[in-house]
């Protein structure tokens, strides 16, 4: 390109220089060799453009697929994590309910005894996400509303999940300071599990333990938010489903 418009510029000047030719001709033979050079200039920016554009793009695509997948996983999580909730419901509403008169299978309070200080959370996939963000190339991304979910669903629908997550592993967490304390197992093989759970302080916050809709309705919220992600990228994206 450079070489082009020397040897345009040059032209202009051996034009410009030559006695043999008018005035008249020097004017539109100048004007020819400018608008030239005015029209490989921008062809030459317009090509750059494009080519930039087109590896921003290419980026963006595999950013996209990626993140496809990562939210795919981080979906498959959060539905098992429901199925665990679900599970510690029966547990925590089993210790909570549980009486001096109950009589308790032995197998089935030490079981659930044993589960009530287990929890599960989740672990979103924000790896590639915060490196496409620290890059600064969230702005490359074309389609402005999907650009919208993807912020909403890592600022915000992650974040929500996890606030509640940290509430109820911080119950849970009281609840194990008890078992610590206090929990006794006999060589024989009995223990002191049921006089535990019995105690006001142990029912209730076993009773607090009993998972909430808000905790199944905000991680139901990730699983929509993410297949609609899903579903649009696949829309940009279909030889990549």
């Amino acid at each position: 390109m450079e070489n082009e418009i020397s040897k345009h510029t040059l032209k202009i000047i051996k034009t410009m220089h030559d006695p043999k030719i008018t005035l008249k001709k020097k004017i539109g033979e100048v004007a020819l060799e400018i608008f030239i050079i005015v029209f490989a200039v921008s062809l030459a920016q317009f090509l750059e453009r494009q080519k930039e554009q087109s590896v921003k793009q290419k980026d963006v695509k595999e950013f996209l697929i990626g993140i496809k997948e990562d939210i795919q996983r981080d979906i498959q999580d959060t539905r098992d994590n429901i199925e665990a909730y679900k599970h510690y419901s029966k547990v925590y509403t089993y210790l909570s309910e549980l009486k001096p008169s109950s009589n308790p299978i032995p197998d089935t309070l030490n079981k659930y005894f044993h589960e009530a200080s287990s929890n599960s959370f989740l672990r979103p996939n924000t790896s590639r996400y915060e490196g496409f963000k620290s890059s600064g190339k969230l702005e490359d991304i074309e389609d402005k509303k999907l650009l919208h979910q993807i912020l909403d669903y890592y600022q915000e629908t992650l974040a929500r999940i996890h606030t509640s997550e940290l509430s109820y592993i911080d119950k849970g967490n009281k609840l194990l300071d008890v078992f610590i304390d206090q929990v006794i197992e006999n060589d024989d093989g009995t223990n002191n599990y049921e006089k535990i759970i019995l105690e006001p302080k142990c029912k209730n916050l076993c009773k607090t333990l009993i998972p909430r809709a808000q905790l199944f309705e905000r991680y139901n919220n990730v699983i929509a938010a993410g297949n609609s992600i899903i579903r649009r990228i696949n829309d940009l994206y279909p030889k990549n489903k």
